[in-house]
């Protein structure tokens, strides 16, 4: 059963060039399912690394979309500043203790 290496030629061709479809379509969907489900407390990350295009090649363009990642992430910062100016006590004691139970956690399992 000898394989000849022109067949094995075509089978890395195709190989390649399915793993590149797959990474363009994962790719795909990770941006259109990050930017759909975007929660307040969650659009910062969102922003950064859902928002940025890999393919951007000229530089004015990159510093194009810096700027437009830039504005968004204000924008952003600007409606939980306004949000937490409006909390009530009762929410701001419940925020508080859930980050001290957060903040448990994390010490709890990096102590082992």
């Amino acid at each position: 059963a000898v394989v000849s290496t022109q067949s094995g030629h075509y089978g890395r061709a195709y190989f390649i060039i399915s793993l590149a479809v797959m990474a363009s379509n994962i790719s795909k969907l990770f941006k259109q399912s990050a930017t759909e489900t975007i929660d307040n407390k969650k659009a910062y990350t969102s922003l950064v690394l859902a928002g940025w295009d890999y393919t951007i090649h000229k530089e004015s363009t990159g510093i194009l979309k810096k700027t437009s990642i830039s504005k968004s992430l204000k924008e952003e910062l600007t409606s939980d500043v306004q949000e937490q100016i409006e909390r009530t006590l009762e929410t701001k004691i419940g925020i508080f203790i859930l980050r001290i139970f957060t903040w448990g956690l994390c010490v709890g399992a990096m102590v082992g």
